[in-house]
């Protein structure tokens, strides 16, 4: 099988196998580091919504963090709008933990 940046050769079966792999444990790391600090990363990195506006990731998000409501939730929106696509939704189902690792 030919190795691809999103998939590896299987599907993980538990976060743990995905960390054990990849070395990743961004949530760890994004609780550690002072919410400044991650805001400031986001938006240095350009990273933008993949929207027809691509909006600016750093721009909502400081938003959302200096909204006084103590919930959160993260929403990851797998939609496929398109007719005929299901790119999304097959690489969450197939490997939904870089999702939560943000790989």
């Amino acid at each position: 099988m030919v190795d691809h940046s999103l998939l590896g050769p299987k599907p993980f079966s538990t976060l743990t196998e995905y960390r054990t792999a990849t070395g990743g444990d961004a949530v760890a790391f994004a609780r550690a580091a002072p919410p400044a600090t991650i805001l400031a990363a986001v938006a240095e990195s350009g990273l933008r919504g993949r929207g027809g506006a691509g909006f600016p990731a750093g721009t909502k998000w400081r938003s959302i963090a200096a909204h006084p409501c103590p919930v959160r939730t993260v929403v990851c929106n797998a939609a496929e709008g398109e007719p005929g696509t299901f790119k999304d939704r097959w690489l969450i189902r197939h490997n939904p933990y870089s999702v939560l690792e943000g790989s």
